[in-house]
Formats: C-alpha cells, sequence, structure tokens
C-alpha cells in the first residue's frame, strides 16, 4: 500500500493492472464501514488500512485467499461463510 495514495487511487491502480479487478466491490465496502475514499492511506487508521488492503485484494478476484490470521474484528461463523464467495460484498 502506497501512503500517500489515496483509497480511490489504490482502487484505480488495481483496475488499470487487472482486467478482473471489482473497484465498485471496494468502493461499496468502504463507504459501508465509512472509510473516506478521498483520504490518503497513510492518514487511515491501521483497521481502515486493513480494511482497504482486504477489499482491495478480494477485488482482484483471486482463487484462494490465506490468511495467517484471523482478525479479531470479524466473528468467525459470518466471516468464514462469506469469505468462501468470490464476492463477499
Amino acid at each position: 500500500m502506497y501512503w500517500r495514495l489515496t483509497a480511490e487511487d489504490h482502487i484505480a491502480a488495481g483496475a488499470h493492472v487487472n482486467a478482473r479487478f471489482d473497484g465498485e466491490s471496494v468502493r461499496t465496502r468502504m463507504r459501508s464501514l465509512g472509510i473516506p475514499l478521498d483520504r490518503a492511506a497513510g492518514r487511515l487508521s491501521g483497521g481502515q488500512r486493513t480494511q482497504l488492503a482486504l477489499a482491495l485484494t478480494l477485488a482482484k478476484s483471486p482463487a484462494c485467499c490465506w490468511m495467517s490470521w484471523w482478525p479479531r474484528w470479524t466473528r468467525w461463523p459470518a466471516a468464514s461463510s462469506s469469505l468462501r464467495s468470490p464476492r463477499p460484498w
């Protein structure tokens, strides 16, 4: 993540380098969490940066997304069922 780029800049970059990138899912996720798209990543809180990073990763439509830790902000049953689908939002 580039500290000086805004969340919207990250979304635009992702769409530029990956034809399957779903930028609208990132925007929807960020809006639903109240995370401003026009704020630089370095000015977001740690939790907001984590949410942005996760949303950007899942917007790439990966076949598999391995997380070596389970974030405290997720509830296991709800999160595990939503992460199984390619588009959890």
